[in-house]
C-alpha cells in the first residue's frame, strides 16, 4: 500500500493561484515527504486555491462516473472537496483535488475513491498565514460583498462579456482591456444557453444539438481555467453563468454529475459569483421544459448540495429579468417575479440563494431596493444596467423603455452622467454596484463568419468604428470614493423621504416610474450622525432630520475632487455648489472633513 501511495504522490504537484493588488499566478511544484503512508505539503496561504495532482492505471468505462473526494480536518473542523478527472495518456490517467482553506494550521487529509490507486491516501497540508495582497475568498457579509482575508468590501463595476470563452474572441486583450479602465467583475458565460448555441462554448462530449452528457470537453473546461486564472492575476471576480437551468432542467445524473464536476473544478476559485438564469419565462429550454420557480428552486438545491461541505456556500444568484422581482418588497417577498406570461416566483427562504442580480436596466425606476430594503438580507448588485450603442441609437427593443422615462437623449448624448446617476443611486439604496453592457456589432465574428454583439465581446471595437464606450468612466471614482470611506452596505439606512431636490416624492410607498432615477438619494450609517445625499441635478436640496455642527464634504464626481462645503445649521436647505456644475455627492460627518 505505502508503495502505491508512493507512486501516486511522490510527483504530485501543488499548483497555488493567489490574488491581490500585484497578485502573481504561482505554479509551485513541491516535493513531497513520505512517512510511511502519508505526505506532507507546505507552504500553502489562508485563502488561496491549491491543488493535488494524483494518477491511476485504472481503466474505467467512464472516468467521468468514478467519484473522487478529500476529507480535510483541523481539529474539530471539517471539509470535504471533489477531485475531478483532468485527463490521460499512455494508459495513465490524472485526477485533481482542488482546495481552499479559510484558517491557518496543519490539515491532515484523506481521500476516498472507488479507484484503488486514488483511495485511503493521507497526508497533511501546512496552512500559513495570507502575505499582503492575498484577499482570501470573496464572501457574502450580510448585505454586502467582502473579501474575507482583509474585511475590504467589494463594489462591483462589471462588464459583460458573454462569449469570452468563444474561439475568435481575444480574451488576453478583453481583460487587458478591462483592468486598464478600472473594472473589477466580467460576467460570462460557460456554456451555450441552447440547443442552437456556439459549439466552441460546449462544456460537454457531442454538439449543443446532439449533446452527451455523460462526458465533459476537457479542452473547454481547460480554458475556462486559463481565463479565470488571468483574471484573478488582475484583480478580477467573475460571474459565471453555469446554464444549468436551461440545459439540465429536470434533476438526475447528468444534472448532478455536472454539478459535481463544477463544484470540483471552479468551487475553490476565491473570485467567482455565480449565476443561475430565469429571464427565460415563455421560451422552453431542454427538453421543453418551461422554467417556473418550481425549476429554479430545484436547480438551487442541487447546487447548493454539490458545495456542501466546502468552506463557504457557493455565491449563487437568480438573474431575473424584471424590476418587480425585487420592488414588490412590500409583499414581504424576497422576489417577486410575475414577468410577462404572469408566472409568479417567490424564493423566501431558500439558503441556497445567496446574493440577488437585477435587470432589466431602465424598469428599475423608483428603485425598490431603497424602499422595501429591510426585506432583503444578502448582497444585491444590478446586472446588464445600461447598454451604451455606437450608432446614437439603441437596440429597438428597449428604446420605447428609454422614451418613456424621458432618458433616450441622455444615454446618446451624456451617457457618463446617465452612468453616474444609476450607479451612485444604486450604491445610496443598499446595492453594491453595476454590471454594464454595450450595444452594436463587434469587429469580431463567430466560427460562422457573423459579426457578435458588443456584449458578448466586453470591450468597445464596433463594426460601424465608432467604438462608442464613454459611460463608464466616472464609475470608477464613485467606487473609489465609497472604498476610501470603508462603506458597508450593512450599515446603511436609506430614506428618500427625507432629501428632495424638485423631482423627490413625497410619498416613499409611491414609486414612480417616470420620476425614480431622477430623485435624489439619502442614506444614513446605522448609530452615528454620518450621511450620504447624492443629487442628480444641480439644483437646491431639502434635507430633514439633519443635526446643526456637522461637517459637510462635497464630491464631483466628475473629476474626483472634495470641496469643503461649511457645517450644517440645523436648516433644511443645502444650496447646490458654487464649485462646478453638475450631480453631486454630500457626506455630512461628525469627523473633520478635509479643507
Amino acid at each position: 500500500m505505502a508503495a502505491s501511495i508512493y507512486a501516486a504522490l511522490e510527483n504530485a504537484t501543488v499548483k497555488k493561484w493567489h490574488d491581490g493588488k500585484r497578485a502573481c499566478l504561482i505554479l509551485l511544484a513541491l516535493s513531497s515527504l513520505i512517512l510511511g503512508s502519508a505526505a506532507i505539503a507546505t507552504g500553502v496561504e489562508q485563502g488561496v486555491m491549491a491543488e493535488f495532482t494524483l494518477t491511476s492505471t485504472t481503466a474505467h468505462v467512464n472516468h467521468f462516473d468514478m467519484q473522487l473526494q478529500a476529507i480535510l480536518t483541523h481539529g474539530s473542523t471539517r471539509y470535504t472537496f471533489w477531485g475531478f478527472y483532468a485527463g490521460g495518456a499512455n494508459g495513465v490517467h490524472t485526477w485533481k483535488i482542488r482546495y481552499n482553506l479559510p484558517s491557518t494550521g496543519i490539515w491532515r487529509y484523506t481521500t476516498i475513491s472507488s479507484d484503488r490507486h486514488l483511495h485511503g491516501q493521507t497526508g497533511w497540508v501546512t496552512v500559513t498565514r495570507p502575505t499582503a495582497g492575498n484577499r482570501g475568498a470573496l464572501i457574502a457579509d450580510g448585505r454586502a460583498f467582502k473579501w474575507e482575508n482583509t474585511g475590504e468590501p467589494h463594489y462591483v463595476m462589471g462588464q459583460t462579456a458573454y462569449g469570452l470563452l468563444q474561439t475568435h474572441i481575444p480574451w488576453r486583450q478583453v481583460i487587458a482591456w478591462l483592468q486598464r479602465h478600472r473594472f473589477n467583475q466580467i460576467r460570462i458565460d460557460l456554456t451555450s444557453h441552447n440547443t442552437r448555441g456556439p459549439e466552441d462554448m460546449w462544456l460537454w462530449a457531442g454538439t449543443p444539438s446532439r449533446p452527451d452528457f455523460s462526458r465533459f470537453n476537457l479542452g473547454q473546461w481547460d480554458k475556462i481555467d486559463a481565463v479565470l486564472q488571468a483574471g484573478l492575476k488582475r484583480g478580477f471576480t467573475f460571474e459565471v453563468g453555469t446554464k444549468t437551468i436551461q440545459q439540465l432542467p429536470k434533476a438526475g445524473p447528468n444534472r448532478t454529475r455536472y454539478l459535481h464536476y463544477l463544484a470540483a473544478r471552479l468551487g475553490s476559485y476565491p473570485h467567482l459569483i455565480y449565476l443561475e438564469d430565469f429571464e427565460i419565462l415563455g421560451r422552453p429550454v431542454r427538453q421543453g421544459i418551461l422554467p417556473t420557480e418550481r425549476t429554479v428552486k430545484s436547480v438551487g438545491t442541487d447546487f447548493s448540495r454539490a458545495f456542501r461541505d466546502y468552506p463557504h456556500a457557493p455565491l449563487l444568484g437568480v438573474h431575473m429579468r424584471r424590476n418587480d422581482t425585487y420592488y414588490q418588497g412590500s409583499t414581504g417577498m424576497t422576489f417577486y417575479h410575475p414577468g410577462s406570461e404572469g408566472l409568479p416566483a417567490d424564493f423566501r427562504g431558500q439558503q441556497w440563494l445567496t446574493c440577488g442580480i437585477l435587470h432589466e436596466r431602465w424598469m428599475m425606476e423608483g428603485f425598490g431596493i431603497l424602499q422595501h430594503r429591510p426585506h432583503f438580507i444578502m448582497p444585491l448588485y444590478v446586472g446588464e444596467a445600461v447598454y451604451e450603442g455606437t450608432n446614437q441609437t439603441v437596440t429597438h427593443d428597449i428604446m420605447q423603455e428609454l422614451d418613456a422615462f424621458g432618458m433616450r437623449d441622455e444615454i446618446v448624448h451624456a451617457p457618463r452622467f446617465y452612468y453616474r446617476r444609476y450607479t451612485y443611486s444604486v450604491i445610496l439604496s443598499g446595492g453594491v454596484g453595476m454590471t454594464y453592457g454595450l450595444t452594436g456589432a463587434s469587429v469580431y465574428k463567430d466560427k460562422r463568419g457573423s459579426y457578435l454583439p458588443r456584449w458578448r465581446t466586453g470591450i468597445p471595437p464596433s463594426k460601424d468604428r465608432r467604438n462608442g464606450a464613454e459611460g463608464f468612466k466616472d464609475i470608477k471614482r464613485a467606487l473609489a470614493y465609497f472604498r476610501a470611506k470603508s462603506l458597508d452596505s450593512n450599515q446603511l439606512q436609506p430614506d428618500d423621504t427625507r432629501v428632495n431636490n424638485g423631482f423627490s416624492l413625497p410619498n416613499s410607498d409611491e414609486l414612480s416610474r417616470d420620476l425614480g432615477l431622477k430623485r435624489a438619494k439619502f442614506a444614513k450609517l446605522a448609530g452615528a450622525h454620518t450621511y450620504y445625499i447624492y443629487n442628480p441635478y444641480h439644483t437646491s436640496l431639502t434635507i430633514s432630520g439633519i443635526p446643526a455642527g456637522l461637517s459637510i464634504e462635497i464630491f464631483n464626481p466628475q473629476t474626483g475632487d472634495t470641496y469643503h462645503g461649511g457645517q450644517t445649521h440645523g436648516g433644511t436647505v443645502f444650496n447646490q455648489p458654487s464649485q462646478f456644475v453638475g450631480d453631486y455627492l454630500l457626506y455630512i460627518t461628525e469627523r473633520a472633513t478635509p479643507q
